[in-house]
């Protein structure tokens, strides 16, 4: 390797990018090749959209990732507050939290 920068054409990478796609298309490999370049093929287009992301896009992704629904996983970002107990619990399920918490009290005193 020389250290150097390695200097390859567009033209190059999109011949590459559609043999991958030609590669995951064919019928004459088995399920794990295609699955491969199908993988391949979309981590290499995911790093494209982040590359083309402006700053200020990146910082909102980087937060909608904190906002996470502790109790059903599901994102909290795009919620009204007015449905929120707080940025990280939706109120639908904080109130069944609730109910799940006063069923068990009534069976303990049974």
């Amino acid at each position: 390797m020389s250290g150097g920068i390695t200097k390859i054409s567009p033209n190059s990478i999109i011949a590459e990018l559609y043999n991958w796609k030609l590669e995951a298309e064919s019928s004459y490999n088995d399920g794990w090749i295609k699955k491969h370049y199908e993988d391949q093929l979309e981590e290499v287009f995911k790093q494209v959209d982040r590359m083309r992301m402006t700053k200020e896009e990146l910082e909102v992704e980087s937060a909608k990732k904190e906002w996470v629904c502790d109790e059903c996983g599901k994102s909290t970002y795009e919620t009204e507050d007015d449905y929120l107990v707080h940025p990280k619990l939706h109120l639908g399920c904080a109130l069944k939290q609730e109910k799940t918490v006063k069923v068990d009290d009534v069976s303990d005193f049974m």
